[in-house]
């Protein structure tokens, strides 16, 4: 074990932060769950993010990739697909959907004020933005699973996924861009739903792997 440790983490010390920041991760979940409010909740919610990020860094920058990390991630990755699937239908579901269903849908979750601004919406941008969305949450779900199947066993996850999210970011920064310069109604949803899916994906990926 010691040859290991020295061999990935140019010394003891970058394994013993790592099991630190796990550590706390798992005592700030725990706080979390026993928080009494809405305050105390976010607060812990922050502090095990904070950690979980924190353990992946050192991770992925000193190599820390052992085959139960690897499995691990794996496994997670799965299990967001199975999500960004379940997104993929619900965006489907709502293409053909009109304002007013749309509106009748949400409104025992939204303040008023969102009520009034959805109304303004055009029905063709509406149309359009969920068209994007499924279509974008299908691109990556196929992104993601041929990367793993053609890199597996040759190449880790981290660098997998580390792929994956620059070529999101450069696809959602590409949609960004062209949803500004077009005038089309129907267009200009799609290219938003697309960038608004990719942000949804990056954010998740980010935080959750």
């Amino acid at each position: 074990m010691e040859d290991y440790r020295k061999r990935l983490f140019r010394g003891a010390k970058i394994e013993d932060c790592i099991l630190f920041f796990e550590e706390n991760e798992l005592k700030a979940k725990e706080r979390k769950n026993e928080a009494s409010n809405d305050y105390e909740k976010g607060f812990w919610e922050g502090n095990r993010l904070a950690y979980q990020m924190a353990a992946q860094k050192l991770r992925w920058d000193f190599d820390y990739k052992t085959e139960e990390w690897e499995q691990g991630i794996i496994k997670k990755v799965e299990e967001l697909i199975k999500q960004i699937e379940m997104m993929e239908q619900s965006s489907r579901n709502q293409t053909d959907t009109s304002i007013s269903q749309f509106l009748k849908q949400v409104e025992p979750k939204v303040s008023s004020a969102f009520m009034d601004n959805v109304q303004e919406i055009p029905e063709e941008y509406m149309k359009g933005m969920f068209e994007g969305m499924a279509i974008t949450y299908r691109l990556v779900i196929s992104k993601l699973r041929s990367e793993i199947e053609a890199r597996e066993g040759t190449e880790g996850i981290g660098n997998i996924i580390k792929d994956c999210i620059q070529d999101f970011e450069r696809a959602a920064g590409m949609y960004k861009l062209n949803a500004e310069k077009t005038q089309d109604t129907f267009s200009k949803g799609f290219l938003e739903g697309a960038h608004a899916a990719y942000q949804v994906v990056l954010k998740q990926l980010k935080l959750e792997l």
